[in-house]
């Protein structure tokens, strides 16, 4: 992460990686090797590259195939049903701890 003088964020990145199956040895040696030798992605971004960019550098342009582009977005799926029934997952014990930390629960 790439923090201002004023301690706002200029720029976070980084990976989640999952290994597809039969992925072979050499493959996941090389991925491992050009993620090591890379710049830190906060840089990259602060730097203007898309993630399509920051992907050619980690596995290399003739690796990278986008096979679908999807907008994000933030939904919150909340509903005071489904907050109750978290409530009632919890157990007695639970619930005693919070109100005697907390003063309620």
């Amino acid at each position: 992460m790439l923090v201002d003088t004023d301690n706002s964020v200029l720029a976070a990145g980084g990976f989640i990686i999952q290994l597809m199956p039969d992925i072979d040895d050499e493959t996941i040696t090389l991925i491992e090797q050009r993620l090591a030798n890379i710049e830190p992605v906060s840089s990259m971004i602060k730097r203007g590259l898309t993630p399509e960019e920051i992907l050619e550098e980690v596995l290399g342009k003739d690796n990278v195939q986008i096979l679908e582009e999807m907008p994000v977005q933030f939904q919150c799926t909340c509903s005071k049903e489904k907050f109750a029934e978290g409530i009632m997952g919890l157990g007695k014990e639970e619930i005693r701890q919070m109100i005697e930390t907390d003063g309620e629960a």
